[in-house]
């Protein structure tokens, strides 16, 4: 990815915030526009730097300026967070209709842990962000964490699971608003009956796949008589299913990788019986491919990821709310990507720290208010533009509150860490128009 100095997007104000927005296709449409500009998955004319305006403030005001660190760059041919920027930008549109003036920062990590500590040195010193949502990788959160520390900028991610986070020096700085791979180990493992055979693939030298294997194993007891482990380097996914002996089970740890370790299971033979468990950073649409599709290979599919709140949680109304808002704007489903409505969460919390901290909030103000969100004994509040205010005049008058996001209960401890998050079991599905599509099978909260 090319990195050059940073510059605004070619459009004024909010282009994202305008339905159906659509000035280019290919980076040529975007030639009478400005001199190097590219076309964005979309459809917006931008400069190629890691960092851009994607939601501006419209409220009055010096703005609160928060950046969001995603991978937007593999838009077409693998995962990506846009569904994830799309929730940061619709909290932003919310707090900019209440006339509390938020600016939007988008950052493309390109899932790289280099690029992603460039674009957060690039967000705070040029943009001046204060706040950030994500990174949405453990690697990229660990890697800038200590940097995230020395500069007092709080970082609030909602998809960075590793276990070892919680442990990492921070100042308190560095939160998150989804469960530790811990909690949704103890669910994979419930997945895998005792004494069947079973191959566990994941990626090494990254955080999230060897935490999550760790975890697992410690859940599970990892039979070493039944258990064959199996460790790849990214890009290698066909072959380590090369090295699978038909087991009854495999469990497969990946994240970008996910993707290929379906296409390369898909033709891989003897395996025709072999039960597939995936974990959350398979949970994209990405993860089967631009068919044809085969359902009777796809149904052996199952996976674990955090759970929607079910209608009868007190996060379910909320979430209920923010889904509405979502398909309104964006024209798509926020449960069709994992850790959208966690982003959502995130976005509102730091707004509502930076409220109570009164003008030109620093990060370190802002995590401070974070503390005081998760009080049981505290007024309930929902994640939700009406109840922003209340939550701030409530911190600013020296109380706590109970935040209700649209992702589950906000009960930090005191690392940053949610203490409990129901874990759904999904599987792919076909839908009425012959697509794969997920189906959740149940609801666990280990």
């Amino acid at each position: 990815m090319r990195l050059g100095l940073v510059a605004l997007a070619l459009a004024a104000a909010s282009c994202s915030a305008v339905l159906d927005f659509h000035e280019c296709n290919v980076d040529g449409d975007c030639a009478s526009r400005g001199s190097g500009l590219v076309c964005n998955p979309d459809h917006q004319c931008i400069n190629p730097s890691p960092c851009y305006v994607s939601e501006e403030a419209t409220a009055p005001g010096p703005p609160l300026v928060i950046a969001g660190l995603y991978l937007l760059s593999e838009a077409t041919d693998g995962p990506n967070d846009h569904a994830i920027r799309q929730a940061v930008d619709q909290a932003a549109i919310e707090l900019n209709d209440l006339m509390v003036p938020v600016r939007h920062i988008a950052c493309d990590t390109g899932g790289d842990t280099t690029v992603a500590l460039r674009a957060f040195k690039l967000a705070v010193e040029q943009f001046k962000a204060v706040a950030v949502v994500g990174p949405n990788t453990s690697d990229e959160l660990l890697a800038l964490a200590p940097e995230a520390r020395a500069r007092g900028v709080v970082v609030v991610s909602p998809a960075a699971t590793a276990a070892a986070i919680a442990d990492v020096p921070d100042d308190n700085l560095v939160w998150r608003t989804c469960a530790s791979d811990n909690l949704q180990a103890k669910v994979l493992a419930s997945l895998v009956p005792a004494g069947k055979s079973l191959d566990v693939l994941w990626v090494t030298h990254d955080s999230y796949t060897e935490g999550l294997e760790k975890a697992f194993c410690a859940a599970s007891g990892c039979d070493p008589m039944t258990t064959t482990p199996l460790q790849f380097d990214t890009g290698q996914a066909a072959g380590a299913v090369a090295q699978m002996n038909a087991p009854d089970y495999a469990v497969l740890i990946a994240d970008f990788d996910a993707p290929a370790l379906v296409a390369a299971l898909a033709g891989a033979p003897g395996q025709s019986l072999t039960q597939y468990l995936m974990t959350d950073s398979a949970l994209t649409p990405t993860l089967w491919g631009a068919g044809p599709f085969d359902f009777t290979f796809l149904t052996r599919i199952r996976g674990t990821a955090p759970a929607l709140p079910a209608f009868t949680d007190p996060s379910g109304p909320v979430y209920a709310a923010f889904d509405a808002s979502y398909r309104g704007q964006w024209h798509e489903a926020p449960s069709d990507t994992a850790f959208v409505a966690n982003a959502y969460d995130a976005a509102y919390a730091i707004a509502i720290g930076a409220g109570a901290s009164g003008a030109s909030a620093t990060g370190r103000a802002i995590a401070a208010r974070l503390g005081s969100m998760s009080d049981p004994a505290g007024m309930a509040v929902q994640v939700r533009p009406d109840e922003y205010q209340s939550a701030v005049n409530a911190l600013i008058a020296g109380g706590t509150i109970d935040l209700v996001g649209t992702s589950g209960p906000i009960d930090w401890d005191g690392s940053g860490d949610v203490v409990t998050a129901p874990t759904e079991v999904w599987t792919i599905a076909q839908d009425t128009g012959g697509m794969p599509t997920f189906k959740v099978l149940s609801t666990i909260t280990p």
